[in-house]
């Protein structure tokens, strides 16, 4: 299974909801709590500056309106099976 990292931060409502999307799918994610002067190092991932920012299998997903795309799509459940 590929892993999945989300960067967020503790009241976003799109963190919340990006939360419950994978956790109602069953997977596993390391999250990390980030704060304004973090924003470098997302940015270094090539993804957006807006929270969250998800890195699936090694892919950046920019933000929760992508991430739910994917579930849309089914192509969620193939990215996390790629690896």
């Amino acid at each position: 299974m590929a892993r999945a990292v989300m960067y967020s931060t503790r009241l976003c409502p799109y963190c919340i909801r990006a939360r419950r999307l994978l956790r109602r799918h069953g997977i596993p994610f390391e999250e990390r709590l980030m704060r304004r002067r973090d924003r470098a190092e997302l940015a270094s991932l090539g993804g957006g500056l807006t929270y969250p920012q998800l890195v699936i299998g090694g892919r950046v997903v920019d933000g929760f309106s992508e991430l739910h795309r994917l579930e849309r799509e089914g192509s969620l459940t193939r990215i996390m099976r790629a690896e």
